[in-house]
C-alpha cells in the first residue's frame, strides 16, 4: 500500500503501478492508496487495490485538503467485508480524475464504487464504474439430475452450454431454480455437439440468493454430457455506483455509473441536497433492471426539484429527483424514468 501525505506536488508521479494492500491480520482500513494533507501528487494508468484483511478496504482514499491529479486509473475495493469502497473522496479534498474506473468491494454490503462525503469536491471526467463477476463451469450428464451454486447473492449475466457428447431422441437440456425447472433455460436442443446459446429465461433478470440451487435436468435418450459454462454479477445490496452526502462543489461530467440490480444507482443524501452544489452533465446513471422490485437510477433522500443534472441518462427510475429542464428554441424538454430528450 501507498500513503501519500503532507507537502507532495505533482513532481511525486506514480504511472504504470500495481499497488495493493497485502496485510493478512484481521483489520479495518486498509485501504489501497491514501493521499491526504495537502499532497498533489500524479497517479496514471495504475491498478490500485484495497486489501483483504476486513472492513472499509477502499481501493483509494483521499481526504485533507489534497487534490491529486488522477487518470486512466483503476480503484477496487478490498474483498475483506463490508463499506470497501472502490474510491472514497473526502475532506475537504479536490481530486482531479479523468478516465477512472471504480469498483466497490465484493465481500459486503455497502460497497460503493465512488464515494463522494464530507466537503469533498472532486471533478469526475469520463469516469465509470464495473461490477464484481464470478466465472464459473458446471459439468452434467443425463444419469443424475445435476446442480450447482454461486456462494455470493447474484444476478446472471451470461451463459453458454457445450455439448461434449450429443443426445437422441430429441435430447434437450433445462436450467431452473426448481427442481426440473426452465426458468433459466428451457429445453434447449442438445442432438448435436459444439457451443449453444439459449435465449435465457426470467429468472436470469432476477437477483438468486447466496448458495441458492440451480438444477440442471437433461432429458431425451442416449447418453449426453454437456458443460455449462456462466458469468454472474455479484448482487450485494447497498453496494451503489456512486454515493454522496458531500456539501463540496463536486463536478461529474460524461460518466457513467451502473450498479448491481440489488442497489440503487446513485444515492444522494439530505447534506447534498441542501447544499446543492454537485453539477452532473451528460451521465449515464443505470441500475441494473430486474423483472421485480427494480432499483433506482437516482435516489434522493429528500426532495430535490430542479436538480443540476443537465442531459443525463437514467436507467431505472427516479426516487425525489426532478432534473432542471434546460428551455429549448423547440419548446421545452420531454422528461421520462430513462431518459431526458429535447424536444
Amino acid at each position: 500500500s501507498v500513503d501519500v501525505t503532507g507537502a507532495v506536488d505533482s513532481t511525486l508521479r506514480f504511472e504504470n503501478c500495481y499497488i495493493s494492500n497485502t496485510l493478512t491480520s484481521s483489520g479495518t482500513n486498509g485501504h489501497g492508496m491514501h493521499i491526504g494533507n495537502s499532497a498533489t501528487p500524479v497517479v496514471k494508468d495504475c491498478i490500485v487495490v484495497g486489501g483483504a484483511n476486513g472492513a472499509t478496504c477502499h481501493g483509494l482514499m483521499v481526504d485533507g485538503q489534497a487534490a491529486p491529479w488522477c487518470d486512466s486509473c483503476t480503484f477496487t475495493g478490498g474483498s475483506g467485508g463490508a463499506t470497501s469502497y472502490g474510491a472514497s473522496l473526502g475532506g475537504s479534498s479536490m481530486a482531479r480524475m479523468s478516465g477512472c474506473t471504480a469498483i466497490g468491494g465484493n465481500n459486503g454490503t455497502g460497497c460503493t464504487a465512488w464515494y463522494i462525503t464530507e466537503a469533498a469536491a472532486p471533478h469526475l471526467k469520463g469516469c465509470n464504474t464495473q461490477l464484481n463477476e464470478i466465472i464459473g463451469s458446471k459439468a452434467a450428464t443425463a444419469t443424475t439430475t445435476c446442480t450447482f451454486s454461486v456462494s455470493k447473492a447474484c444476478q446472471i449475466a451470461s451463459l453458454y452450454i457445450n455439448v461434449g457428447t450429443a443426445g437422441t431422441g430429441g435430447a434437450t437440456v433445462s436450467v431452473g431454480t426448481t427442481l426440473a425447472g426452465t426458468d433459466i433455460v428451457n429445453a434447449q436442443s442438445i442432438t448435436s455437439t459444439g457451443d449453444k446459446y439459449p435465449t435465457l429465461g426470467s429468472a436470469s433478470d432476477e437477483n438468486l440468493a447466496a448458495n441458492a440451487t440451480i438444477y440442471i435436468t437433461i432429458g431425451g435418450t442416449g447418453s449426453p454430457s454437456i458443460t455449462l459454462y456462466y458469468t454472474v454479477l455479484v448482487n450485494n445490496t447497498t453496494c451503489r455506483a456512486l454515493y454522496t452526502d458531500s456539501v463540496g462543489d463536486a463536478r461529474l461530467d460524461n460518466c457513467v455509473f451502473v450498479s448491481n440490480s440489488a442497489s440503487d444507482a446513485a444515492y444522494i443524501a439530505t447534506a447534498a441536497i441542501t447544499a446543492n452544489k454537485m453539477r452532473a452533465s451528460g451521465c449515464v446513471l443505470e441500475a441494473r433492471p430486474r423483472t421485480t422490485s427494480a432499483m433506482k437510477a437516482v435516489n434522493a433522500q429528500g426532495a430535490y426539484a430542479s436538480a443540476p443534472f443537465y442531459t443525463c441518462t437514467y436507467v431505472g427510475g427516479l426516487t425525489n429527483l426532478a432534473p432542471l429542464a434546460i428551455p429549448t428554441t423547440t419548446g421545452g424538454m420531454t422528461f421520462s424514468d430513462d431518459v431526458l430528450i429535447a424536444t
